[in-house]
């Protein structure tokens, strides 16, 4: 799961002008070897060179990741109207399913 998390008053500006294009980049597989980096370096232990086999082509397909945003605790984004206007294009970014994509509601 891809996460982040920027607790802000004007959420909306942060989603669209930062977050989305680093989940576009993301998508686009800018960020690739980071992602493999980062995950090699917490399975590696133990057997985890045997997992890191069976897994190293699947960790970079997109397919199985998971974005999520955490990026205002104001009032306006309690409701499903304000989750859908702060989350405006949300689809557009990160293709799939609900399955892909949390916006932080319980």
């Amino acid at each position: 799961m891809l996460c982040e998390d920027k607790c802000s008053e004007d959420a909306r500006n942060i989603i669209t002008a930062q977050i989305f294009l680093e989940f576009r980049d993301f998508e686009d597989g800018e960020y690739d070897n980071r992602v493999l980096a980062e995950i090699c370096s917490v399975i590696r232990g133990g057997d985890g060179g045997v997992l890191l086999q069976i897994i190293q082509d699947d960790i970079v397909n997109n397919k199985y990741w998971m974005y999520c945003i955490g990026a205002t605790m104001q009032d306006y984004a309690d409701n499903k109207t304000g989750r859908e206007a702060l989350y405006k294009g949300y689809d557009n970014v990160v293709k799939g399913g609900v399955e892909r994509k949390d916006a932080g509601e319980d």
